[in-house]
């Protein structure tokens, strides 16, 4: 009776450690030198401190069901081009950094962005984008976004976190560039829409269907858990290996307009992976020639 009892305790505890061992992986902290996100609890301490600023691009129905108190409401698409033949693509940094000044963020301010996680589209990854695009690299998404940051109920007693060193000239990649290099042995592309857009669908307004030439599909919620958050890193690398992309290849994500995708850049650049993404995406390559800008299906 006693070994019973003591196999059974002994299986307790193992089952116990592995779970608390699962949980404090999928719920641990970003190193804010290389990430664009971070863990609910990260961004709980950013938002303590002075001057730290919280965007919100969820639609009006979800800020009003999961309300955040200050936060500041934007809109990707008011920092995007809105007219073909570039629609989708990033503002240029001037007007950029106009908006942004009327929303009173400098490139010393600490910006959180909250999503709607797995029931959004990426929105907050196209927003970390664009700020980091025009130079604020003090700026991270919520992993999980808003129901796992309001979960958050700890005390936080941590310091300022370390700021930002991870930077290139450019998060981009022009239509030119990419048509370019469709062709070379170091280039994987990966688009992130629906699989019916892959097939040559066209639910959001592009003059043409199809993929681009050589690209692979993964939509971009297989980069999330079930529960909606990042998948670790050995789990990132399973998927990539998986669709065929080279992990050291240069990856270029697209999509319709250049959100999914840039959630995706995101992801990939914050385990280290070296990515960017094409902001104009099937809104700009479909508005062009066939020819110049050819599209599988």
């Amino acid at each position: 009776m006693f070994r019973l009892i003591f196999i059974l305790t002994l299986s307790f505890l193992v089952v116990t450690v592995q779970s608390l061992g699962s949980e404090s992986q999928s719920n641990g902290d970003w190193d804010l030198n290389t990430s664009w996100i971070v863990s609910p609890k990260q961004a709980k301490t950013i938002l303590t401190q002075k001057g730290s600023i919280l965007l919100d691009p969820r639609n009006l129905i979800r800020r009003m069901r999961y309300s955040l108190t200050d936060s500041k409401p934007v809109n990707w698409q008011d920092w995007s081009e809105t007219k073909s033949p570039h629609k989708g693509n990033l503002l240029p940094k001037e007007k950029g950094r106009q908006i942004l000044q009327s929303l009173s963020i400098n490139e010393d301010s600490y910006i959180i962005v909250v999503g709607a996680g797995k029931d959004g589209w990426g929105e907050e990854g196209r927003i970390v984008y664009s700020l980091r695009e025009w130079g604020f690299n003090r700026s991270y998404w919520v992993d999980g976004g808003d129901t796992f940051l309001l979960a958050e109920k700890s005390k936080i007693d941590s310091l300022l976190p370390l700021k930002s060193t991870y930077s290139i000239s450019s998060y981009s990649i022009s239509r030119e560039l990419l048509s370019q290099n469709l062709k070379s042995q170091s280039l994987s592309i990966i688009d992130t829409r629906e699989k019916r857009e892959f097939d040559g669908s066209t639910p959001y307004g592009e003059n043409r269907g199809g993929h681009i030439p050589g690209a692979h599909w993964i939509y971009f919620k297989d980069f999330l858990t079930s529960e909606g958050k990042v998948k670790s890193k050995e789990e990132i690398h399973k998927l990539l290996i998986k669709n065929n992309i080279k992990i050291e290849n240069n990856i270029v994500t697209y999509c319709t307009g250049g959100v999914r995708s840039a959630f995706v850049t995101g992801i990939l650049i914050s385990y280290g992976i070296t990515s960017k993404n094409y902001a104009g995406s099937m809104w700009e390559w479909s508005a062009e020639n066939e020819k110049d800008f050819p599209l599988d299906k």
